[in-house]
């Protein structure tokens, strides 16, 4: 029984840390393409998705994630349904529900019908 118990934990161990190593590899991954091109909408959109969502609360940073969801949108004139999506999330994150509903709606209008 204990050697069930221990397999379990050392099995949630490896889970918790693959999960650290991949959110950090792609923070980090994703930090050196925007100082390589500040003003990629997809980088910032990445960054934004990453800052809004990841499952490490030390990674998380949604009023920075509203700001790099907003140049992606920015710079792509607010057409772009999945720069809109990442928006809305990263408004929800940041406690702006409001905003980030309508955000929504415009991403919903806008994506394709087969999406």
């Amino acid at each position: 029984m204990r050697s069930s118990v221990w397999r379990t934990h050392r099995w949630q161990y490896r889970v918790t840390l693959s999960q650290h190593v991949a959110a950090w590899d792609a923070l980090a991954d994703n930090l050196e393409a925007l100082r390589r091109a500040p003003d990629d909408a997809r980088t910032c959109n990445n960054l934004a998705w990453l800052w809004a969502t990841s499952p490490r609360p030390e990674y998380r940073d949604p009023a920075r994630a509203v700001e790099y969801a907003r140049r992606a949108c920015d710079r792509t004139g607010n057409n772009e349904p999945g720069y809109l999506d990442t928006l809305a999330v990263a408004l929800a994150a940041a406690g702006q529900f409001a905003e980030a509903a309508e955000v929504q709606r415009r991403a919903v209008e806008l994506a394709p019908e087969a999406e």
